[in-house]
């Protein structure tokens, strides 16, 4: 018996979750930062927002895990926004639990595709995976197939600009 539950969306769980968020990307060199307004504009008043699509796991009490999927009322195509696992209870299967129920979600809406990107995603916060990270190789394992260039992130330095 898995140590964790998933549960849809509630309002209750907005400061777990940015609290979680925060933890989640606090070693990224690029600002995913989101405050709480940011969250209700962004996610919750989105009218591509579903919390069903919005799901959470929790140890106990404590919000370990977030998944956000965007299912977009015109075409097949829906979007893993955020997948996102405290540093600490990593490798523990909340991460595959969590895309296995957003995957669900957006079968049962009608999607035939499911894409990590910004382009047409409703509530996009990145370009994409980022290469580097565990994550990106998580998606691997579980199918997701890179369809674009290897560096999705990529800076320019213009101090030593001539």
């Amino acid at each position: 018996m898995n140590r964790w539950t998933i549960t849809p969306w509630q309002d209750q769980e907005l400061e777990p979750v940015l609290k979680l968020w925060e933890k989640a990307f606090a070693d990224r060199v690029y600002d995913f930062r989101i405050d709480q307004a940011g969250f209700r504009q962004k996610i919750l008043n989105n009218p591509s927002f579903d919390p069903d699509g919005a799901l959470v796991a929790k140890v106990n009490e404590e919000t370990v895990g977030f998944v956000l999927a965007a299912a977009p009322k015109d075409g097949d195509v829906g979007f893993l926004s955020v997948l996102m696992v405290d540093p600490a209870y990593r490798g523990e299967g909340i991460g595959g639990a969590l895309l296995e129920q957003a995957e669900a979600f957006l079968v049962q809406c009608g999607k035939k595709e499911i894409r990590v990107n910004y382009r047409g995603n409703p509530m996009s916060f990145a370009t994409g995976g980022d290469v580097t990270t565990p994550g990106y190789y998580f998606l691997l394992n579980h199918g997701f197939r890179n369809r674009g260039s290897l560096s999705l992130f990529m800076e320019l330095m213009l101090a030593d600009f001539e």
